[in-house]
């Protein structure tokens, strides 16, 4: 989008279909390197896993399409603020 490596996802709650997020094909971070930039995405939620916290339920996206996954909090993944109404 505009020259941005990303994915566009759309609503599909009634009422809401015409609402759409574009979220950019970030990559992470590991230390002070950045993978996978510019090709996929990763995502990571507020969502801690129950047993071992230092992971977190992500949303990760690529060329072959999208996942949900339990992600490491430690490498550095993007975070998209959500406003509710």
């Amino acid at each position: 989008m505009n020259g941005v490596y990303g994915r566009k996802f759309t609503s599909k709650k009634t009422g809401y279909t015409n609402k759409w997020i574009f979220l950019p094909a970030a990559g992470y971070r590991e230390g002070t390197g950045l993978s996978n930039a510019g090709s996929n995405g990763n995502y990571l939620s507020s969502f801690l896993h129950p047993d071992y916290p230092e992971y977190a339920i992500g949303l990760y996206f690529h060329s072959g399409g999208v996942d949900l996954g339990i992600n490491s909090r430690y490498c550095g993944q993007s975070v998209r603020p959500v406003f509710f109404e």
